[in-house]
């Protein structure tokens, strides 16, 4: 089981050198909220990445190779998904798509901390895990050598599903330097966090029982300029007794490493009247005939309108927007694999 669940993004996109002397992770600077948006680029190695920890450090992952795999999350309120009630504390929740959440519960006891209480998959047959005794993703603040242990323990939910999850996790923040992104930007004053995670798993599956341990190092670097990292990269391996499956995944903030592309669209995409009343106006320039779609978002993250305007190569549509609320809206337009986020009221 799979548990890198924090991959967060929100920025710019940034060329150069950017330099901020605040190190320390803090729950108002990163903690997620409802209407925060992870959109994230994810890329692979021909080589050995950069990890080291400790002061002074260069990372240079300059030479990571794009693919073409993108994946969104959007953070809603717990009242607007009904599968909440089966996580007690939910405070906010991962909406992955495709009927797949993550819950979270942000707290202030024992500490302030940031817990991850399991996974549910709402399609039939509907699945997942919940952690009884919460896994914390992070305690704050978390200046350069801080450090914390915890164990967390649940069970799975499901039809002809059963059995118990439990693990150890330990998170440092482990080292500072300076990170140099796939098409150059470079970022000084950067946090490294570190989180070794093990978890063992027994679970019977329509009768069949089957158990195996997951062994996870997340790597995660920050910086002030940014809500959340700038990139994560996660070693995995799991044994499950006869077979060992390992991967590495990478993924980057889409918004500050996309480049010249996003710049292109956000140049060439006018929304007018902002703000709107009844009909909002659409026109974007595709020269390459690839599909675009817009989506709106209320302040709480709950998805409330998805338009698909098509492939043409001059976009020119109309979106009634009268039967939305009045208030702040939060619209995402993709076009290909470039993604432009921006404020819309609707009065």
């Amino acid at each position: 089981m799979k548990t890198n669940k924090l991959l967060l993004i929100t920025g710019l996109v940034t060329f150069g050198l950017y330099s901020n002397a605040q190190l320390t992770l803090t729950k108002a600077g990163q903690e997620p909220v409802a209407g925060d948006v992870n959109i994230r680029q994810e890329y692979d190695t021909l080589g050995a990445l950069p990890k080291s920890s400790g002061a002074n450090q260069n990372w240079n992952f300059s030479g990571l190779l794009v693919t073409t795999f993108t994946s969104n999350s959007n953070y809603v309120s717990a009242s607007v998904v009904p599968s909440s009630s089966l996580f007690p504390g939910t405070t906010l929740v991962e909406d992955l798509g495709g009927g797949s959440y993550n819950y979270w519960k942000s707290t202030s006891t024992p500490t302030t901390q940031f817990e991850f209480l399991g996974n549910y998959d709402v399609n039939p047959p509907a699945s997942g895990f919940r952690f009884t005794t919460p896994e914390k993703l992070v305690m704050w603040p978390m200046a350069p050598g801080a450090t914390f242990t915890n164990a967390f323990s649940g069970n799975f939910l499901g039809t002809g599903l059963s059995g118990n999850v439990n693990g150890t996790s330990t998170v440092t923040s482990s080292g500072t330097g300076t990170i140099t992104l796939p098409g150059g930007a470079t970022y000084a004053n950067v946090i490294q966090l570190k989180t070794l995670q093990r978890v063992v798993s027994s679970i019977t599956i329509l009768g069949t029982s089957i158990s195996y341990t997951d062994q996870v190092t997340n790597y995660r670097y920050y910086h002030a300029s940014q809500k959340f990292p700038l990139l994560t990269a996660e070693y995995y391996i799991s044994k499950d007794g006869t077979t060992i499956d390992t991967s590495l995944t990478i993924q980057l903030n889409k918004n500050i490493t996309v480049g010249l592309k996003d710049v292109f669209v956000k140049e060439n995409l006018n929304v007018y009247p902002n703000p709107a009343k009844n009909i909002v106006n659409i026109d974007l320039t595709n020269k390459n005939g690839e599909e675009c779609r817009v989506n709106l978002f209320s302040t709480t993250g709950q998805l409330m309108k998805e338009i698909n305007l098509g492939k043409e190569l001059k976009i020119e549509q109309k979106i009634n927007v009268s039967d939305l609320p009045k208030g702040i809206y939060l619209m995402t337009t993709t076009l290909g694999d470039a993604t432009i986020q921006q404020k819309l009221i609707i009065e």
